[in-house]
């Protein structure tokens, strides 16, 4: 005989089928609708205070996985190297690399900043210093290179190469820059790369002048080295020319320096006689001719006519009949006095006699050249006669 199946419970009759919800306080069950024990009268639906465990004993169900403290203090001093390490590179690549150090110098001559162009070379400039500096970078008579681009840059331990290109008087131009690393580091850190030469020399020659103008600063010109002289330039267009004055002009010279052809610049200033400058030499060489006539000897002393007597000629009167003429020509040696056809003059005067101890008549007619140098100095045009 089959035993029949309970429903509900024989002392609550609550349906043994529907779920239960144990009580927190004294664990009686009720259905799940239920909100208050009906033996304690605690809430069924307050949440559950779990007690927490005794001390050394961990939990059943272990929470979120911690690392210990040291290791995330490793982690984070590491990732914070990585990061200062990185950004000292992007430093030192974008400011301290031997490419941007021949491009600040490029654009410190485009800002016409001498010192600061100075100040990216590894030594002072060699020989003479005339042109590097800021007066002229300024003046109207320079140009610096124009679309600098490094092209190539190599380093081998402490010295390295860089290849630019660059234009100059309209023409584009490569040339190779040495540089060296600083021993001295900039914060600790970053050496600065400097250019192993970065100036170039400028020969200026110039005939009969003591002084031209290079971009508007006047370089003076050793006579011993027949007007020549070599100065220290850096890249660029360079306009020379002569100061002004009365005597001489030169057509404006210009000249490109840093370039890679040709490797040494020079530039020969050709000066030629101002239009309006003959009628102040005539003048100058009429009044030493006249100066000369104003002499009563028959050998006047520095000048270029004279006569002969055997006897004492006395009252000698000269006069110069007519002028030599010459032709002006500029050379190393000056403005000399060339192709010269002859002048005339006459003396006159009264030459004793040895036998009857009167006198006679005396009268000469001579011809004669003038030579010698024409200078101009202080705005005034003079004339230098040969052999004094």
């Amino acid at each position: 005989m089959a035993v029949p199946r309970l429903e509900s419970c024989l002392r609550c009759g609550r349906a043994l089928a529907a779920p239960a919800v144990a009580c927190a306080g004294c664990g009686n069950p009720h259905d799940e609708q239920d909100r208050f024990c009906s033996r304690c009268g605690r809430s069924l639906t307050a949440p559950v205070e779990q007690a927490p465990p005794p001390a050394g004993v961990p939990p059943f169900l272990p929470g979120p996985q911690r690392f210990p403290r040291g290791l995330v203090a490793l982690l984070a001093v590491f990732a914070a190297l990585v990061l200062v390490v990185a950004g000292l590179k992007i430093v030192d690549v974008r400011y301290f690399q031997p490419g941007r150090a021949v491009v600040a110098f490029f654009s410190a001559l485009a800002d016409r900043d001498a010192d600061a162009a100075v100040a990216r070379l590894a030594v002072p400039p060699p020989g003479d210093s005339t042109l590097l500096r800021t007066a002229v970078l300024r003046s109207d008579g320079y140009i610096p290179p124009s679309g600098v681009h490094v092209r190539a840059s190599d380093i081998v331990e402490e010295r390295a190469t860089v290849e630019v290109e660059f234009r100059v008087g309209g023409t584009g131009h490569r040339r190779e820059f040495s540089l060296v690393r600083d021993t001295s580091a900039t914060a600790g850190v970053f050496h600065r790369w400097r250019i192993d030469g970065g100036v170039f020399p400028l020969d200026v020659a110039a005939g009969g002048v003591d002084t031209v103008l290079v971009a508007g600063v006047p370089v003076a010109l050793a006579a011993s080295e027949y007007g020549r002289r070599s100065v220290s330039a850096f890249p660029g267009s360079y306009r020379v020319t002569l100061p002004e004055q009365p005597l001489l002009e030169a057509p404006e010279s210009v000249v490109h320096v840093g370039t890679s052809d040709p490797e040494y610049a020079s530039v020969l200033v050709e000066p030629v006689i101002k239009s309006g400058a003959r009628a102040a030499v005539d003048q100058r060489i009429h009044a030493y001719l006249d100066d000369c006539a104003e002499q009563t000897v028959l050998a006047p002393v520095g000048c270029p006519f004279s006569s002969y007597s055997f006897g004492e000629v006395r009252d000698v009167r000269w006069k110069i009949v007519e002028y030599p003429r010459y032709d002006l020509t500029v050379d190393e040696g000056g403005t000399i006095l060339t192709d010269v056809e002859y002048g005339t003059a006459t003396v006159t005067g009264k030459s004793a006699s040895s036998f009857a101890g009167g006198t006679y008549p005396y009268k000469d007619t001579v011809s004669f050249t003038v030579a010698g140098t024409v200078t101009s100095s202080n705005g005034t045009i003079d004339f230098l006669p040969a052999g004094d």
